[in-house]
């Protein structure tokens, strides 16, 4: 009562206020925040009266904390535990730990990122903040097989003397298709044996050396024809193992390893073997030039053979990748989303598709779009690509509500007319009604076709059917085919 007269608010923070408070307390934070708790569950100790007690001098059972004061409690855990990765079920404050979970949901929505702001994501990485929970933990233990890895000279992890670490190994030998590719070359290059007991194996059947190397120059031959240099960068999604193995030619240039011919081949075609790092100006250089290619364009979505400057090309994707793995500044990140920069392209195109189907059913009134739609056969395709992502469940949930707005339909009930006019459109383009059961460019046609020959030997189909059916010449017994 006390801190509500002198205050004028019973909204008792649980860390010290920036502004120095009358009456503040830890303690009297932490109770008035049991208080709440006891309410919302209804429990015992929550009896009549007190809830009365409370309501007297203006008791707010549930208070929105904003997100400067969140960010400020993250400070205080980091500060007490040394790192920011709250527990969901974190009891000394359990609204804490589903912010930290919100703020790296809201930060994966890189394309449409509307519920966290740049300033935001910077004051979060001022303090350390970990944006992918799992990657900093598998970080932390691959640190740990690198030092076994030192100690032992092997990857071959017992159990019964580092349980731990042990588990964890036998965990990504069998999740190596879901590690991302990063994480796979980093076990690699510790000698991580991912099936125990093959390594002789796997050396005996290894390609040579020198023809892997004849390959890569070829490749790097090829390179400098298009891109009239031979600085590939190992960060180009599309050259990241050409790029890989440039700058293995240069350390073992620099270590007297590489022999004279290769020094030769390499000299010939221009080779640099001292490339300084990228400086701001080159950065600034390719910016100028990105937006140049957005005036005239209207987009800054370089295609990867752009002719006209192959090296803006090559810029465009290494920033995608460098924004990935978070090694651009936040002032390159602020001046390429000033221009309209597509982080992410499949997402883009994913938009795009999403509003011309939304026009489509303006026009239709349904999102039933056939396959092979005449007017637009790339949204027919998409839309059949949809239906399947969605089984494999492979479409992100932000996805399937975008689709579950507009009133998309997961599986769509062909009618008996709608086959019958496929299966008259397959009989103009092949002249005759016998749908392969596996038919690649439309299953269920297959199926359907099938399906009605067996009706027709049940008496299934009505008069109208069959007349149908006998009208486009269609065989009710298929001929064996001749072996």
């Amino acid at each position: 009562m006390r801190y509500n007269e002198v205050n004028g608010t019973t909204n008792v923070s649980t860390i010290q206020p920036k502004i120095p408070t009358i009456g503040w307390s830890k303690e009297l934070g932490g109770w008035v925040a049991k208080q709440r708790a006891h309410h919302k569950k209804k429990a015992k100790y929550m009896t009549e009266d007190r809830i009365q007690m409370l309501n007297s001098i203006g008791f707010e059972w549930e208070v929105r904390v904003g997100w400067d004061e969140r960010l400020e409690e993250l400070k205080q855990f980091k500060k007490k535990n040394g790192h920011c990765n709250v527990p969901s079920n974190y009891k000394a404050n359990p609204h804490l730990g589903q912010w930290v979970h919100n703020q790296r949901k809201a930060y994966k929505k890189k394309g449409c990122r509307t519920e966290i702001t740049e300033d935001q994501i910077e004051l979060l990485n001022g303090i350390g903040f970990s944006w992918n929970r799992y990657e900093e933990k598998w970080n932390i233990v691959f640190e740990e097989l690198k030092h076994f890895r030192k100690e032992y000279g092997h990857c071959r992890v017992n159990r019964k003397s580092n349980p731990q670490l042990g588990h964890w190994v036998s965990n990504q030998r069998r999740a190596r298709k879901t590690l991302s590719s990063g994480q796979i070359r980093r076990l690699e290059r510790l000698g991580f044996e991912w099936v125990l007991g093959q390594g002789k194996m796997r050396r005996q059947q290894k390609v040579p050396h020198n023809k892997i190397w004849d390959e890569r120059f070829k490749e790097l031959q090829e390179y400098k024809q298009v891109n009239g240099n031979c600085n590939v960068s190992a960060y180009d999604e599309d050259n990241s193992k050409l790029g890989k193995w440039v700058n293995r030619q240069r350390t073992a240039y620099k270590k007297n390893k590489l022999s004279k011919k290769r020094t030769d081949l390499l000299d010939e075609i221009g080779f640099e073997w001292q490339l300084s790092r990228p400086s701001v100006e080159v950065w600034d250089e390719r910016l100028e030039e990105l937006i140049q290619f957005n005036e005239e364009h209207g987009h800054s979505n370089v295609p990867r053979s752009y002719k006209a400057n192959p090296k803006l090309a090559v810029w465009v994707n290494t920033q995608r990748t460098s924004y990935k793995r978070g090694k651009l500044s936040s002032d390159q990140i602020k001046q390429l989303n000033g221009i309209g920069f597509i982080w992410n392209r499949n997402e883009e195109e994913w938009k795009k598709m999403f509003e011309e189907l939304k026009q489509y059913k303006v026009q239709t009134g349904h999102c039933r779009v056939p396959g092979k739609y005449k007017a637009n056969p790339q949204l027919g395709a998409w839309v059949n690509n949809q239906r399947q992502l969605y089984k494999k469940g492979k479409l992100s949930p932000e996805q399937i509500k975008c689709m579950n707005s507009i009133g998309f339909e997961w599986e769509v009930r062909v009618s008996w007319d709608e086959r019958c006019e496929e299966l008259k459109q397959y009989k103009v383009q092949t002249g005759n009604c016998n749908v392969p059961d596996k038919y690649p460019a439309n299953p269920q046609l297959g199926k359907w076709v099938m399906h009605q020959r067996t009706a027709y030997k049940k008496g299934k189909l009505s008069s109208e059917q069959t007349e149908s059916m006998n009208e486009i010449g269609f065989e009710w017994v298929r001929k064996n085919r001749k072996k």
